[in-house]
């Protein structure tokens, strides 16, 4: 309705955009309704008020010396400016002209300017002490004195910056780019659900050195063939030049005289791909068993792709059958492995399983096969250098093997005998009734020529 030069919309249940249509000698009145809203100002002595939910309200230029009020309502409310080159100083402006704002962006068409302190954190809303700041590479934003820089914190794939002041938060977008992911993909998994394994952790080179653990080791039958990397603000399309891969020596190795810096390069990718979004999704695949029963070492460069500002590096290892974890400084496959292996006998499993080695989706026979053929074999337990470090630990090659165990009959006999489970033959609790019995005979074997009881 219109009251002489004043406009008044008014929101209804939905999600509306309201815009201003009197120009910016008029005042226009824009108020939100139980959406979640877009108020758009046309400039001038505008009044945008949010309603019930999640509201936008969007100005073109900073100058409150008019009429202007912006109130955000309930919800998480954002103060969205559209213009650019603009100095918005929110202490030169009274503190009841904005009222209920919860986030304030700055992209806009171009570089903006936002200053403030803690007591402008502190009025801007009724029902919160925090304000979110997003902005873009060229954007600025002065915070004034006496912040406390916090943890980083990830907010929907974004990385912000973190401050505090008494009881007032500051959380300003970074838009530089960053590897704020990195995961293990087992490339060819074929039960439902993802290949990313969440269960392991490629390890960062950091402030310090690093001695790596089952967390950062795998132990399928395919090796290494899979790894993903999100990054934020990724400016560029990554290609395998952007990296460097490196892997070390199979086995038990001195540290001291194979250091990551030293190690040979790993077989060139098959593919690289990156997926659009925020943030981009960087997939690396391997031909299966190129890379396995050792360390690979990758190095993310930094350069114009990737847009880092320093090469970070990541490590993770492979031992075929290891499901138990390291012990006096190696990896060993050994029958307590392989036993772990039988207790899951049958059951499902997802990409994060330790003893679907085939990661098929079930644990079956083969698994105890394939951790079987590796039986003994060792993988040092690595310590990594410091982030531009140049060596690694001192973990030193020795210590007890284990006992030989490959004999007549034991587990190579499952294959003839044992089948996997299907609803006309061979029901599950006999096929694992059959591979356990085999596994007491071996395990037994094997510590009677131990000299054990």
């Amino acid at each position: 309705n219109f009251t002489g030069a004043v406009e008044t919309q008014v929101g209804g249940a939905d999600n509306d955009t309201l815009n201003a249509g009197q120009g910016a000698a008029a005042v226009d009145r824009l108020i939100g309704g139980l959406g979640n809203d877009t108020l758009i100002s046309d400039g001038g002595p505008d009044v945008l008020i949010g309603g019930q939910g999640d509201d936008i309200l969007t100005i073109l230029d900073v100058d409150f010396s008019g009429a202007r009020r912006l109130l955000g309502g309930n919800g998480t409310d954002t103060l969205r400016l559209d213009g650019s080159g603009l100095t918005f100083d929110l202490t030169a402006i009274n503190d009841n002209r904005i009222v209920d704002i919860e986030q304030i962006d700055l992209t806009g068409s171009g570089n903006n300017t936002l200053t403030l302190n803690q007591r402008e954190v502190l009025n801007l809303s009724s029902h919160s002490n925090a304000l979110i700041v997003r902005r873009n590479l060229g954007d600025t934003v002065n915070i004034g004195s006496g912040w406390t820089q916090q943890p980083i914190e990830i907010i929907s794939a974004a990385v912000f910056a973190v401050y505090t002041q008494g009881s007032a938060t500051l959380k300003i977008l970074d838009p530089t780019p960053q590897i704020v992911g990195r995961f293990v993909d087992h490339v060819g998994y074929t039960n439902a659900g993802s290949s990313i394994d969440t269960g392991k952790v490629l390890a960062k080179e950091g402030e310090t050195s690093q001695l790596l653990g089952f967390d950062n080791l795998i132990n399928t039958t395919r090796g290494i063939n899979g790894l993903v990397f999100d990054i934020a603000n990724l400016p560029g399309n990554v290609t395998s030049s952007d990296f460097t891969f490196q892997m070390s020596p199979q086995g038990a190795v001195v540290e001291g005289t194979n250091t990551p810096a030293s190690w040979i390069p790993a077989p060139t990718p098959t593919s690289v791909t990156v997926q659009a979004g925020f943030p981009s999704r960087g997939n690396i695949t391997w031909p299966n068993n190129t890379i396995e029963n050792r360390w690979l070492r990758v190095t993310v460069k930094a350069n114009a792709n990737t847009g880092l500002a320093t090469k970070e590096v990541y490590y993770l290892g492979h031992q075929r059958g290891e499901t138990t974890g390291p012990s006096g400084g190696h990896f060993t496959v050994s029958i307590e492995d392989i036993l772990q292996i039988r207790t899951a006998l049958t059951q499902g499993a997802t990409a994060n399983s330790t003893v679907d080695l085939d990661k098929s989706g079930m644990v079956l026979v083969g698994d105890i096969l394939a951790a079987r053929s590796n039986l003994n074999q060792q993988l040092t337990q690595i310590s990594i250098p410091a982030a531009e470090g140049g060596g690694g630990g001192s973990v030193s090659e020795g210590g007890d093997s284990q006992t030989n165990l490959h004999g007549e009959g034991g587990l190579e006999s499952l294959v003839e005998s044992l089948t996997p489970p299907n609803s006309l033959t061979s029901p599950i609790t006999a096929y694992a009734a059959a591979v356990d019995s085999a596994l007491d005979d071996l395990y037994l074997g094997s510590n009677r020529r131990r000299g054990r009881r």
